[in-house]
């Protein structure tokens, strides 16, 4: 464990946690329990994906004595709208749960809410939404599952995108953008590394980077995600004050003291959220083939690099 000061408390930056870890939603409706790299994943790719405005002001922490989902009182399993275990539908390996069937009832509803409200936001079509949040769950997930004959053209030729931001004052540096289910894969997994101070609240978009304001596209393939292009705000790359600025907190957060602040701040899981440098990127992309083997050893990458298999 590591002490620190931070905003005049003194706080505890845990080194890495066994056994469970829990997260809620925003509203404290449901409790999401299981292993700390599971969860941890869980909760990057619903932040990510479509149900992202549900999860997008909370974190993952440690399920110790007295904190586990039912030690808090979420007890009541849902087995009316998914499986009848508590399983996640979207990600495998963590159970749901709730205080009452009011709250699960409540719950469900805001996820249909949300689903809707991010169709009518991007202009899509009503049907198709709940299509798109199921092929971009975990591909063994039960949602996957069933909608995979489906996914291929659901997701053809759709786009996402999503932007890097200054974790001081939350301003836009540049944008990355490819085929909707990698970018959305890969928004997830910097949400599982110390980059997520810059992605604390993002999730992913159904248009090019350009409509986010950014309309510069970079022609090489982005260096950490294959099949992604960085956008910028201005024409040259090289001297855009956005890319300059992100690579500065991107040094700040992986060889700085930057993310051990934020992870003290929230109690988060330094074991899980900050290892190798570099691991977090495609084992095809420039990055990826620089580190060699470094990202083969068991603990070194995101949670989400488990399982996400790159064509």
């Amino acid at each position: 464990m590591e002490t620190m000061a931070v905003e005049g408390r003194l706080l505890i930056a845990p080194r890495g946690w066994s056994d469970r870890s829990y997260f809620l939603d925003n509203n404290g409706l449901s409790c999401s329990e299981g292993p700390p790299d599971v969860v941890e994943g869980a909760l990057a790719l619903k932040k990510a994906g479509l149900l992202g405005e549900l999860y997008n002001k909370v974190f993952a922490h440690h399920a110790s004595s007295g904190m586990s989902c039912a030690q808090q009182g979420y007890t009541f399993i849902d087995v009316t709208h998914g499986s009848t275990d508590g399983s996640d539908g979207c990600y495998p390996g963590i159970t749901v749960s709730y205080k009452d069937n009011h709250a699960n009832e409540t719950f469900f509803k805001m996820e249909l809410a949300a689903l809707d409200a991010y169709g009518k936001k991007w202009g899509l079509l009503a049907s198709q939404v709940p299509l798109i949040h199921a092929c971009t769950c975990h591909p063994e997930s039960t949602l996957k599952t069933k909608a995979f004959m489906e996914c291929s053209d659901v997701l053809n030729g759709m786009t996402g995108s999503w932007v890097h931001h200054h974790p001081l004052d939350q301003s836009e540096l540049m944008c990355d953008g490819g085929p909707f289910l990698e970018a959305t894969y890969a928004l997830a997994i910097l949400k599982t590394t110390a980059q997520v101070p810059m992605h604390q609240y993002d999730q992913i978009a159904p248009v090019q980077c350009d409509q986010l304001g950014f309309p510069y596209k970079y022609p090489p393939v982005d260096h950490c995600f294959a099949g992604l292009h960085i956008w910028t705000k201005t024409p040259v790359l090289e001297t855009d004050e956005g890319i300059k600025s992100s690579q500065l907190v991107e040094n700040g957060l992986f060889s700085g003291d930057w993310m051990i602040r934020f992870e003290g701040k929230y109690q988060l899981n330094h074991g899980v959220l900050n290892r190798v440098s570099g691991c977090q990127c495609s084992p095809h992309s420039s990055v990826g083939h620089d580190m060699g083997t470094a990202c083969s050893q068991e603990g070194s990458a995101s949670p989400i690099r488990g399982w996400w298999v790159e064509q």
